[in-house]
Order: structure tokens, then sequence, then C-alpha cells
């Protein structure tokens, strides 16, 4: 992504007046400004830092927005769409039209993008009321605002967009629905905002030629939600706080079509840290248990406690016993039977002597 550099544009006057957003400075700046100056990154410099009295006296003399970082793929609309300045691209709109919402050649972004990425609705509020077209704008990798905003977790950004008519099962060209897309990211919250408003956890991505051979899962078949939270879930504890979620709304679906997808529970140590800040940072491991509802279960407590991640297949004793050791377990049996065996170093010692 291209961002305009920290030298550019050079500090001139006309420069140091949109930085201090000083307005009576730029007047003066603006009338002793040259041609470059009109041509140059001045109108993207006061996007970017949300100058709206600035790019106004800047639009108003006819600076133009074709900067070397347009060139490069950036818009003013662009600059204050991803930094969420809603005010200039209101002064933008109402001077060059929806215009300035197209990506700019060379770019497949376009300012809704970045506000869905960046999770501004205010801003993409204000892009839709101008152009609802926008929505159907997809970044280079087929993307469009829905997956974005999945992938950033915004729930505010997923609820706009589906009330003004986004399809939520929407998929990019992997096969992705926003829904796979927010689990794939680990944002709990816009999992369960997809799951509210209607998404369908039954979908499956394109299947991939590489892909690893699952036990039970069908050959050549896609990933769906679950699948993709299953693949690092042992090791990741977001991940298996939305597999088991994904497991819990599958199973209630089954049982009741029409039934609304349950609430997402938040995530424990989230809740933890909420109950021990409001119980005012005492007794924490009571306030965590009241948040949640109950005590906080092995799997829950330890974040690094995978399923399984250590446990070496049954061994059955000579008494027809089984036993289940640990690879630690195992290590430390190995260690004493070596102790055992070795001389000590101080018989080492006497037998030299």
């Amino acid at each position: 992504m291209v961002v305009m550099s920290d030298s550019a544009p050079e500090v001139t006057p006309l420069v140091a007046a949109i930085k201090a957003g000083d307005e009576k400075a730029l007047a003066a700046a603006i009338q002793d400004s040259s041609p470059a100056e009109k041509e140059g990154d001045a109108l993207l410099l006061a996007a970017k830092l949300g100058q709206r009295p600035i790019v106004e006296a800047l639009l108003a003399a006819s600076f133009k927005t074709s900067g070397s970082a347009q060139a490069a793929g950036w818009s003013a609309a662009m600059f204050a769409a991803a930094a969420g300045h809603v005010g200039v691209v209101e002064a933008l709109l109402a001077h060059e039209g929806v215009g300035c919402l197209a990506a700019p050649e060379g770019s497949s972004m376009t300012p809704l993008l970045l506000a869905a990425l960046k999770g501004h609705t205010r801003c993409a509020e204000v892009i839709l009321d101008a152009s609802p077209e926008s929505m159907a704008a997809t970044d280079a990798a087929g993307r469009n605002a829905l997956h974005l905003a999945a992938t950033s977790g915004s729930e505010t950004m997923i609820e706009l967009l589906v009330r003004r008519g986004m399809e939520i099962d929407a998929v990019s060209p992997d096969g992705r629905t926003a829904l796979m897309w927010a689990v794939a990211a680990h944002q709990v919250a816009a999992v369960g905002a997809l799951a509210r408003l209607g998404a369908d956890p039954s979908l499956r991505d394109v299947a991939r030629p590489d892909a690893p051979v699952v036990p039970g899962k069908v050959r050549g078949q896609g990933d769906d939600a679950l699948d993709i939270a299953h693949s690092r879930r042992d090791k990741d504890p977001t991940l298996r706080h939305i597999a088991a979620y994904l497991e819990e709304w599958i199973k209630s679906r089954a049982a009741a079509p029409d039934a609304p997808a349950p609430p997402m529970p938040p995530l424990v140590w989230v809740a933890h840290a909420e109950a021990w800040v409001a119980a005012g940072g005492d007794a924490a491991t009571p306030a965590a248990e009241e948040a949640t509802g109950a005590p906080a279960t092995a799997e829950q407590s330890d974040i690094f406690d995978g399923e399984d991640d250590d446990v070496v297949d049954e061994e059955v004793s000579e008494g027809g016993v089984k036993e289940d050791k640990t690879e630690m377990e195992q290590g430390v049996s190995g260690m004493k039977t070596v102790e055992a065996a070795a001389p000590t170093p101080m018989g080492d010692l006497d037998e030299l002597d």
C-alpha cells in the first residue's frame, strides 16, 4: 500500500500552513503559490491530516488532487476515508461529486473499501449516501467492503453494509464469505455479528489442490467456517473459542433452522479482565467467575493448553490397564533411567584414583 512519505511534499510556507492548520498563513501562502504547487501534494496532505477548512480553501483556489501520491494509487478521498475524516470526505464530494470516490488509475482500492477496512462507519455512511453503487467495488484480491469489514472486525460497519443491501454471503474469488474471512482473521465480534445477521455457516470455499488430507473430510472438498476455525484451533485460544461457538450454532441450526443464531459469548480472558477492573482490581478470580457464570475450565484458564497437544498414544501395560503418558512424563522417565544406568561423576573419579 502506497503512502505519502514524511519528506514529501517539501516543507514550504504552504505545507507549513497546512500542517499547522493555520488558515491565515494558508491564505498568504496560496497567494504566493506557484502552478507547480497547485499540481502537487498539498491537497492530498490536507486531506490526510483531516483539515476540512484547509481542504475547502485549497479546492476553492483550484488546487488539484493529481499529486504524486495519486499517481501511485491514492487520492485525497482515499486518504480522508482511511483516516476517518468525515468532514474532508464531505468537502470533496461537495466540490468534485462522486467522481472522487472512484479508485485512481493503477489502484483497486476505493474510499469505501478503505473505510470498511479501517472500520470508519460514519465515512462509509457518507460515501454510500452519495454513491450506493460504491458497494460493487472490490480490491485486488476480489474482496468487497463486507469482506474487509469482517477482516477488520467492525460490527457497526458489517451492520451498515448489510442494512444497505450488501449480500451477506457474497464470496470472493476463492469462495470465501465474510463469515469465513472473519474466522480467518480471528475476529470474534464480527463472527457473532454475521451470525446474528443471517450468514450461512454451511457454505464452503474453493478447494485448494494442495490442501492436506483431513481424516473424515471428503477429499477435494472446500473448507467451511468451522474447518477454518479448526485449522489452528489446538494452538490458538481465540480460534478454540470461535470453533466452540460455531459448533453450538451449527447444532442449534440443525435442530431449528429458523431459530436465530445464539449470541457470541465473550472471550473468557476478556470477561475476566473486565470483571477485574469493574471490581476495582480486587478478587480477580471470583469476579471472573461471576462474569462468566461459572469457574473457568482448565482449557479456558490456560491459553496455551491445546487439545491433546502433548498426549502420546495410549499404551497398554502388562496388566492390561491403559496408561496415558505425556511427552514430558516420558522424558522425565527416560532421564531417570539414564541416571540410574550411568556412573556418577564421583564414581568416575574414584576409578581414576
